[in-house]
């Protein structure tokens, strides 16, 4: 965590989460919501909430696109 002059703090998250959630995800892929899939993403949404972080795209952000399919 780095301060910065004001006295705020900031915090950045970096991973490859590869969870796949409503919250994030286009709602067109609901075939990506499965139980498994839904269950593993909550705790992530709950460890941001706990922490007060915010998620940094926009819902539907896309953010690859698939070589065959091209969604």
């Amino acid at each position: 965590m780095e301060q910065v002059e004001s006295g705020e703090a900031y915090i950045i998250w970096l991973s490859d989460f590869n969870r796949h959630h409503p919250v994030w995800d286009s709602l067109d892929d609901h075939r990506l919501f499965t139980n498994e899939a839904l269950e593993v993403a909550e705790k992530l949404i709950g460890a941001v909430a706990d922490t007060g972080l915010e998620l940094a795209l926009p819902n539907g952000t896309p953010t690859h696109e698939h070589s065959v399919t091209k969604r």
